[in-house]
């Protein structure tokens, strides 16, 4: 992993508690990112954020027979990029031998899965097409998944490349792909080792639009499809990119005009790009290639960056190539009240919660883990994501070793890392620690000062023992650090401020608080509290139409936390508790058996903070 050296300037990492401050070195650096962004002939970009920086994952420009290989490069800012070699190698998928062209990464359950073409097959009887790679980490190193291609055949007369993988807003996975100036639509299975047929039958969907060449892009923005993709030649000055609009992932799609194209004075060639939104600062950046001014030879190519802006119709306006690039958009900077600067005071819980020794062993805890605050250096630790996340309690990385260990003896070495979406990247919440011991056991180990009560989950011990467990937060919590649940979570997910802690105290305040707490988690996350139930005829059609009613509440809380107007946050809390009573409804009802009804009970009332302790 090395440092581009043309920009070598302090790197800002994720701490434990997710928060980077300014350092004298990171306050020197340069203001703007300069175009291309980093050197090399690169092609083809995607871009993402994952584990708390930007990433870039593009096609190495070369010759097909030296396209053996994929680098990626990540940045905490924009400016500062960091190149890490070789992430995906021929050698490690034994279909792949030239060719590897166009990543696309996905992230989910913990995995990092990365599609790319190889072989550029030129018929049905050819090896080669669209594969899988995954790897526990952004930077790799991704091996084969599948071992043979997902898509190896033309369908609807398009190659099988240029793909790109998208989550839409019902939690269905989508890919589109397509060259030779056709493009198709599939959906993918939950695991993605296969297709799912849609209702008619029909596997593969033509959507091409008028001008498709190849280079598909699905963003998804205010309730709208932007179908975006490349036109021209490749290895021509007048390769561009247009989009056209849609109300559904199938389309149909009417090309509306281009957006990206040449200038003359400063390059040629601008295409095959993605769409990045920065979590920090909300702005949405178009990551693309081109070819630098004066450049002959057709793989000659970089990776650039420019803003992308919408007008009030919600059409995209043209973007103007530059040779500045853009601002430092650091991820590290806190962009909300919730940034947890109040550590180690733990600002935000009641004062009584916790004493003055409590409060500094739960520092030293922080301070200990400090080297896991990101999920790559988790993983890379024995962690692994074992639950999804769960809205008032995360995400549970757990190390199956410390937790089959007898007792937590260990401050410093919890079984549990809990990390939540914060401003937009996963951040390090809280640790927990847990074990499994026989039921008549009742002494559990005092971590901490005052023993605080642990809790149990007999559903999730076998027979004759218990798993005990005791939470620990790095976050305000309104129930204290050692809360069970934190139902400030899903507020921050959704980008407003937690609840005022004080009035938690009302037991009124206090349910109707939980109750919009788990709406939101609802409606900022497509995959639902219960993924088994929520295609149930009884769930779905409540599911949908409730998550769009409480997306359209975060504007509400937002101009609420804006004016300082405590009766109108109230009003939309009371509105988002009842789209969630609305939903648990729904979820009760469409179990057929009491016990079922019992378990969703049961379930529920763990995330709204009542454990069994």
């Amino acid at each position: 992993m090395t440092t581009v050296p043309c920009r070598r300037f302090a790197v800002t990492t994720l701490v434990a508690v997710a928060l980077a401050w300014p350092t004298a070195n990171a306050l020197a650096q340069p203001t703007l990112s300069g175009n291309p962004i980093f050197p090399g002939w690169y092609a083809d970009p995607e871009a993402h954020v994952f584990a708390g920086e930007y990433w870039v994952y593009p096609t190495f420009s070369a010759p097909y027979d030296q396209q053996t290989f994929m680098d990626a490069f990540s940045s905490p800012d924009l400016v500062t990029w960091t190149k890490h070699p070789h992430v995906l190698d021929v050698r490690d998928v034994s279909w792949a031998k030239r060719a590897l062209w166009a990543p696309s990464i996905v992230e989910k359950d913990g995995w990092y899965y990365l599609f790319f073409g190889a072989n550029d097959i030129q018929n049905d009887a050819q090896v080669g097409g669209i594969g899988v790679a995954r790897s526990r980490r952004p930077d790799g190193p991704f091996t084969d998944y599948l071992g043979h291609p997902l898509i190896d055949k033309f369908h609807n007369g398009a190659q099988p490349i240029d793909q790109m993988v998208f989550k839409d807003r019902d939690g269905t996975y989508y890919i589109v792909y397509g060259g030779w100036r056709h493009c198709n639509i599939a959906r993918l299975n939950a695991d993605f080792t296969g297709l799912v047929p849609f209702p008619d039958g029909s596997t593969f969907k033509e959507i091409t639009p008028a001008g498709y060449v190849e280079g598909a892009f699905m963003l998804i923005k205010d309730g709208k499809y932007y179908f975006m993709w490349s036109e021209g030649g490749w290895t021509g000055p007048n390769y561009a990119v247009a989009y056209a609009i849609g109300s559904s992932p199938l389309g149909p799609f009417e090309r509306v005009g281009k957006i990206l194209q040449q200038d003359s004075s400063v390059a040629t060639g601008a295409g095959h790009h993605s769409v990045l939104q920065s979590p920090a600062s909300g702005k949405l950046y178009i990551v693309y290639h081109r070819r630098p001014l004066g450049e002959t030879d057709r793989n000659h190519r970089a990776v650039s960056i420019d803003e992308l802006h919408f007008d009030e119709r919600g059409f995209i306006q043209p973007v103007r190539i530059t040779k500045t690039g853009v601002a430092a958009d650091p991820l590290g900077a806190p962009t909300h009240d919730h940034d947890m600067s109040g550590m180690p005071a733990m600002a935000g819980m009641h004062a009584a919660a916790i004493s003055s020794i409590a409060r500094r062993q739960i520092d030293s805890v922080a301070r200990a883990i400090t080297p896991l605050g990101a999920p790559g250096a988790a993983a890379s630790s024995g962690f692994r994501p074992v639950f999804g996340w769960i809205p008032t309690m995360g995400v549970h990385w757990i190390d199956r070793a410390l937790m089959s260990k007898d007792k937590q003896l260990d401050r410093k070495s919890p079984s549990h890392l809990m990390f939540s979406r914060i401003a937009g990247h996963d951040s390090l919440v809280g640790a927990a620690y847990a074990y499994f011991t026989p039921e008549g056991d009742s002494t559990p180990p005092a971590l901490f000062d005052g023993a605080p009560m642990w809790h149990e989950h007999p559903n999730l011990a076998p027979p004759g023992q218990r798993l005990v467990m005791l939470h620990v937060w790095f976050v305000p919590s309104p129930d204290g650090p050692f809360a069970g649940t934190n139902p400030n979570l899903p507020f921050w997910a959704a980008g407003l401020k937690a609840p005022d802690s004080a009035r938690m105290r009302d037991a009124e305040f206090n349910s109707r608080v939980r109750r919009a707490s788990l709406a939101l988690a609802e409606a900022i996350d497509t995959t639902s509290i219960f993924p088994n139930l929520e295609n149930r005829p009884a769930v779905k059609p409540v599911l949908v139409a409730r998550r769009d009613t409480i997306r359209a509440l975060i504007p509400e809380f937002r101009a609420a936390e804006q004016a300082n107007d405590a009766a109108r946050w109230d009003r939309a809390a009371t509105k988002a508790a009842a789209q969630w009573d609305a939903i648990y409804a729904a979820y009760l009802s469409s179990s057929p058996t009491p016990a079922g009804k019992q378990r969703i009970e049961r379930f529920i009332d763990m995330l709204l903070g009542h454990h069994h302790e």
